[in-house]
Formats: C-alpha cells, structure tokens, sequence
C-alpha cells in the first residue's frame, strides 16, 4: 500500500547481467525490474518516481545464471514476461500475467524449482521433484495434534522448556 498504484514486476534480458539500455523482455531470463511502466530498452535509468520507466527496483544475476533455465507461463501455458500488482498486494488482469516460474538448473542432481502467484497475489516457492500424489501421508499439514504427537516421541523434544508432559 504504500505506492497504492499498479506496480509491475517484469522478466527482462539479458540473462546474465545486470539489466541495461540494452535490456529486453523475456519470459526466459533470471534479470528482472519492478517498475511502474514498461522497462523494455530503459533498465539503466535510476530508480525515480517520475522518470520513466518509474524503476522500484532492478536485479542482475550475473554469471551464475549461465546455467539456470527461466521459464515465465501463464495461465494458460503460453510464455509470460510480467505481473502487475495493485496497491493491495492482488495480481491486476494486465494481457497475460505470470502465474508461475520455473527454475531448472544445467547439472540434473540440482532442486528444479517452482514460484507460483496465485490470482489473490500469493507467492509461494515449490521443490518440482517432490511427487506429492506419489507420498500422500506426507502431505498432512502440520496441525497442534500432530505437533504434540511428534513431541510426545521424541525424548529431545520432551526435556525442551515448555513442553507438554
């Protein structure tokens, strides 16, 4: 709320630098910039409230990103470049907004991970090779039942200040 008007969060390129004159939109690319307006050719500008592209924030990976995979998508599954939020933390209906962005890696022994915004605008971070229809026992939320169960097996847990008998 504090800006309290339509900030967008934009996938630019290149990949692995930070974002310049030269910078372009991309679903495919680990650069990103949160501006007001579109940063297309303009990501070297300072961050300013007036001058366009009115730039919040801006960030480069570098070359560490030469062996990270992006993938921007859509509801729909088609390539998506940005996501427009409102003051109140909610997605804006702005073409086709991101949904989510996955993350893989070169070396195959590596997490491949997974950002998802859904439509109420929160974010969440997921473990793609964690097969949740494959382990169903394990996806019980923690709940104070289970939470004292768990202390109530484990001797550590029992001698810890504040535990229940």
């Amino acid at each position: 709320m504090k800006r309290n008007q339509i900030v967008t969060f934009w996938l630019v390129g290149p990949k692995t630098s930070v974002p310049g004159a030269d910078c372009a939109l991309s679903a495919e690319s680990a650069a990103w910039v949160v501006s007001l307006d579109d940063p297309a050719g303009k990501c070297n500008v300072a961050a300013s409230t007036t001058v366009e592209p009115r730039i919040v924030e801006v960030y480069g990976p570098g070359s560490a990103a030469a062996n990270i995979a992006i993938s921007g998508v859509a509801a729909d599954g088609t390539a998506a470049k940005s996501v427009s939020f409102n003051g109140y933390g909610q997605p804006v209906r702005t073409g086709k907004p991101l949904t989510r962005i996955d993350i893989t890696h070169d070396n195959s022994d590596t997490r491949r991970l997974r950002v998802e915004i859904s439509a109420s605008g929160s974010i969440r971070m997921c473990d793609r090779a964690f097969d949740v229809a494959a382990t169903p026992a394990t996806r019980a939320p923690a709940t104070p039942e289970t939470t004292m169960t768990q202390r109530q097996r484990s001797p550590a847990a029992a001698s810890m200040p504040g535990a229940s008998p």
